[in-house]
């Protein structure tokens, strides 16, 4: 029969259908919400609360659709070996998130996996919130170091493929500085030095914000070259950003906005919204607050005339 000549692959698709209407729905919607930024702006934590655990518990611990640098070594291993690429329609879930990515980074850069739909970072995010809660002191790295630290995740990327190309024996090996197949795929469930690794990183998520994302992540950083396409400066700003305010800055735990001049370093933005949030708001933002003061003062004075 015609079903039974069908390609291996196709199983796995009908198999996931019901997942796969769920998560294209998911990820409609979730792009809906960050063009139209502002219906996210009012309880924002909240609503960014609800987004993070389902992908944490759908996309990653049930979907299993935690992307990893594992699938891009791998695409580049078969283009250069003229091999085929249909080991990529066996997973669904992953894919079509690769999809929804892939597109994303025309419109927001890397932001939209990195702080919305990766397991792992979002275990880091809620590992550091747990930490704040408990009131673990907050290592805030000087802007200095920082700025070394963000390249560390590019040379770790031209290793790995430097080794997947020339010397793939111990590829596999190396792959593992992402924790992403003990945490998410194993769920923890692997020998103890896997796990131990996975769980340093979270553990240091208590006190350093997304430590591993931020200046480790092979993936974070590929996606941070190919993010370079992107078109919208999406983040809203004034004139006063950076001179003489420095409000969002100060706020933005991911070091993603120059201090000097107040512009968004769109590579290293994980588009939490926070700055988005600040800029929207006259209780938060100073540079709205001055002016509503001003307001009020002139209301005042022609009341009093």
């Amino acid at each position: 029969t015609q079903e039974d000549n069908s390609p291996v692959w196709v199983s796995s698709w009908k198999d996931q259908k019901y997942n796969l209407v769920i998560l294209t729905s998911f990820l409609i919607l979730l792009f809906i919400a960050l063009f139209k930024y502002k219906i996210l702006l009012r309880k924002l934590d909240s609503k960014r609360t609800i987004i993070l655990v389902f992908t944490l518990f759908f996309i990653g611990w049930y979907g299993q659709g935690q992307l990893s640098i594992v699938t891009v070594l791998g695409f580049f291993k078969s283009i250069v070996n003229s091999q085929s690429l249909e080991f990529l329609l066996y997973d669904p879930i992953s894919l079509v998130i690769w999809i929804a990515v892939l597109i994303s980074l025309f419109f927001w850069g890397r932001g939209t996996f990195c702080g919305w739909l990766c397991p792992y970072g979002v275990l880091q995010e809620f590992t550091n919130k747990i930490g704040k809660y408990l009131n673990f002191p907050q290592i805030k790295i000087p802007t200095k170091i920082n700025d070394k630290l963000i390249y560390l995740k590019y040379l770790i990327l031209l290793i790995l493929i430097f080794v997947a190309l020339f010397t793939p024996s111990i590829s596999d090996k190396l792959i593992e500085i992402e924790p992403f197949k003990t945490s998410i795929t194993l769920q923890f469930d692997r020998k103890w030095p896997y796990v131990l690794y996975a769980l340093s990183w979270l553990g240091l998520s208590i006190f350093i914000f997304k430590g591993f994302c931020r200046f480790i992540c092979p993936l974070g950083a590929f996606l941070s070259i190919l993010g370079k396409v992107r078109f919208l400066n999406w983040v809203p700003r004034r004139k006063e950003c950076g001179s003489p305010c420095h409000q969002c800055s100060k706020n933005c735990e991911y070091e993603a906005i120059d201090r000097k001049n107040g512009k968004i370093k769109y590579d290293e933005c994980f588009q939490c919204l926070v700055c988005v949030d600040i800029h929207h708001d006259d209780n938060k933002c100073a540079i709205l607050k001055v002016a509503k003061v001003k307001v009020n003062k002139k209301n005042k004075f022609r009341e009093a005339k």
